[in-house]
């Protein structure tokens, strides 16, 4: 990573007189810029899910969206619900694009010295992830129907829609990502 100064010219030859002008051409040394690139790549991790502060509702179920997520995600005996697998195979679903995005922006981070790709690449990959976890509730892949009491329990509360996890869109709209730095 540390270039030499290099003395450049023409070249000599034997028996010929010449007269040469020498330059000097200096490498900057880069290392510091590199290893704080690389740096910048270690320590973060991006976490997708329901956030602290977007996890209250407005309706009275008195459960906030981060317990529905787990309870419908890994579906409950006790209360009679199916799993519904979004949160864990959406995340899996988005290793691919999310995997690709990281690598395209630690490319230009090394390339051009520039750390601030890495978070704009982490921030890349937690919105593939959160969405690709929003598709799984909106397209309801591999989901049980809602049970027919389910249903009318909507329609009594005053809710025509059918689709599982979507009654009022809290728990949809409160899906985010975070990009975290790690402690030490």
């Amino acid at each position: 990573l540390r270039s030499p100064v290099f003395l450049v010219g023409p070249p000599v030859r034997r028996g010929v007189c010449a007269t040469m002008t020498p330059r000097v051409v200096v490498v900057t040394d880069t290392t510091a810029d590199i290893l704080k690139t690389v740096g910048s790549m270690t320590g973060r991790y991006v976490l997708v899910g329901v956030a602290d502060n977007d996890n209250d509702r407005s309706d009275d179920s008195g459960i906030g969206n981060a317990a529905i997520a787990y309870i419908n995600d890994n579906g409950s005996a006790k209360l009679n619900i199916p799993a519904r697998p979004f949160m864990v195979v959406g995340v899996q679903q988005s290793l691919p694009k999310a995997t690709a995005a990281l690598k395209s922006y630690a490319k230009q981070a090394l390339t051009k010295r520039d750390p601030s790709k890495i978070e704009q690449g982490m921030a890349a990959a937690g919105m593939i992830a959160r969405d690709s976890v929003k598709k799984r509730i909106t397209s309801q892949e591999g989901f049980a129907p809602l049970a027919s009491s389910t249903l009318a329990g909507r329609a009594g509360a005053g809710f025509s829609g059918t689709k599982a996890l979507i009654r009022t869109g809290s728990l949809l709209n409160s899906i985010t990502y975070v990009v975290k730095k790690r402690n030490g």
